[in-house]
């Protein structure tokens, strides 16, 4: 409750500052703006802070995602003021259509530009098109909305629409590829305004971009690694806010996991031996807060220690360094990534029928993959469904639902206990791949949910046997069993 109460004081407080940005006076003074500017770096943290894939009640990652949203945004107008001001020589009149295509143009003119300032304003453009902030009218409207809905929109303006969506989502792809954190964070916010406006129409667009590395549109928009990467997290932070996946979650499920196969690979891969002693020893050199052969983490004082212990514990929740060599896997980890979101708020019963599929690509992985992010993905999948599953149990104390994720499980039970036993040996640092404290983690966290929702595998189990034993009576008989039985109706 205090953590959902500090994010609501900041999305106030988020809400405020972008009103000062857009209403308020464009020249302050040199104070003022130093002030203003000083917020950047806040803001960064608070831009990033949530796709971070720890676990949280579904109602914080949604503020979370809304925050993310809106700092990226007050990033983008902090960063635009530094931008001289054009003269605006367009007529004073001008139709909806007009006004979408002058601001897309003079967005694009903008991210071609060398100064960072104003391709920040560039983003703030189609910034404000994703939100329906840039008062798009109807022909029979006399005053601006400050949101419209464009699904609401009358036939007329269709094509528009369709236009504007593709425009702004294939600068903001590029706008990915960007140095500048301000500009390449409001790109993604950008493109997750898109993908709550148009959710069917662009979340299998761009999970097939992560996929392929390719975005078909009239041109085609080859990606690198890093945009790629970057577009995990928007597709993390759609299915985060729409909070509503059951409608895609099979066709995501289909491209992520079935997708083309390009140079990057399938989701296992190997890593060489060598390799893994590396980045093994040099991650935990990382966790330990050894900056060169001299440092021992023993030999300091208590409160030095103190401080250590919460610096370490700061680099372990961030999951370590990523090498230059692993940019590949990173990807691939991202694929895995986008697939453990949307079961972390999958409903129960839509998951059931992916169990197998699920527990099958998280225990390979565990067991193939030598690549540290991907076998934390891996580790991050597992521990997702384990709390679908817990969930389900919560839900089964309400009168909810009839688990039909645990019966699914209790079904599957050698596949389960095969996960059971492969996240047991990393979370206890017996698996034979070089050792990640970040998987370890995860795996541990993992073990406690499936403990945690141990009594309704026992139910699940049992309503099993029941049904097996009544499968060998005639129909007549059982359904009189089943209109009495003490645990509720069974369904054959």
């Amino acid at each position: 409750e205090q953590a959902e109460h500090s994010l609501s004081i900041v999305s106030i407080v988020l809400s405020l500052l972008i009103a000062l940005l857009e209403l308020g006076n464009k020249s302050r003074s040199s104070a003022e703006e130093e002030t203003i500017q000083g917020c950047l770096p806040v803001l960064s943290v608070f831009a990033e802070f949530g796709n971070q894939g720890h676990p949280s009640l579904i109602v914080t990652q949604m503020t979370e995602a809304g925050i993310s949203d809106m700092s990226a945004y007050a990033m983008a107008l902090i960063a635009s003021r530094r931008a001289h001001p054009k003269q605006n020589q367009q007529p004073m009149v001008m139709s909806t259509e007009d006004k979408v295509r002058s601001t897309i143009d003079q967005a694009r003119q903008d991210l071609e530009s060398n100064q960072p300032p104003i391709r920040a304003r560039g983003m703030v453009l189609l910034g404000r098109l994703a939100r329906g902030y840039h008062d798009i009218l109807s022909p029979n409207e006399s005053k601006p909305k400050l949101v419209v809905d464009w699904d609401a929109a009358t036939s007329s303006h269709a094509e528009l629409i369709d236009f504007t969506i593709r425009e702004v989502l294939e600068l903001s792809l590029v706008a990915l590829s960007d140095n500048e954190s301000y500009v390449y964070l409001a790109a993604v916010q950008t493109i997750v305004a898109i993908g709550d406006l148009r959710p069917r129409q662009v979340m299998p667009r761009l999970a097939a971009a992560l996929v392929s590395g390719q975005f078909e549109a009239e041109t085609t928009i080859s990606m690198s690694n890093e945009q790629r990467v970057k577009l995990a997290e928007a597709l993390m932070f759609i299915i985060r806010r729409r909070a509503a996946p059951a409608e895609y979650l099979s066709q995501m499920l289909n491209i992520i996991i079935f997708g083309s196969v390009n140079k990057v690979g399938n989701i296992l891969h190997t890593t060489s031996d060598e390799n893994k002693r590396l980045f093994a020893l040099e991650t935990d050199k990382y966790f330990l807060g050894i900056e060169s052969e001299e440092d021992d983490p023993g030999l300091v004082d208590c409160e030095a220690r103190e401080e250590l212990w919460k610096e370490q514990d700061l680099r372990i929740k961030t999951g370590g360094p990523i090498y230059v060599s692993e940019e590949s896997d990173l990807v691939r980890s991202s694929r895995l990534a986008v697939l453990a979101e949307l079961v972390s708020v999958s409903p129960p019963s839509v998951l059931a029928k992916y169990s197998r599929l699920l527990m099958r690509l998280a225990t390979d992985v565990l067991r193939q993959d030598g690549s540290r992010t991907t076998m934390r993905a891996a580790a991050l999948l597992a521990r997702q469904f384990y709390g679908c599953l817990d969930r389900e149990s919560e839900e089964l104390g309400r009168g909810e639902s009839p688990f039909p994720l645990a019966a699914a499980v209790v079904a599957l039970a050698d596949e389960e206990k095969l996960l059971a036993s492969t996240i047991g040996d990393y979370a206890s640092a017996r698996a034979t791949h070089s050792h990640d404290p970040a998987t370890s983690a995860r795996c541990q966290e993992a073990l406690q949910l499936r403990e945690a929702a141990g009594d309704l595998l026992v139910a699940a189990h049992l309503l099993e046997e029941q049904r097996k034993t009544l499968a060998k009576y005639p129909q007549m008989l059982t359904s009189i069993v089943t209109e009495t039985s003490p645990i509720g109706e069974i369904k054959l």
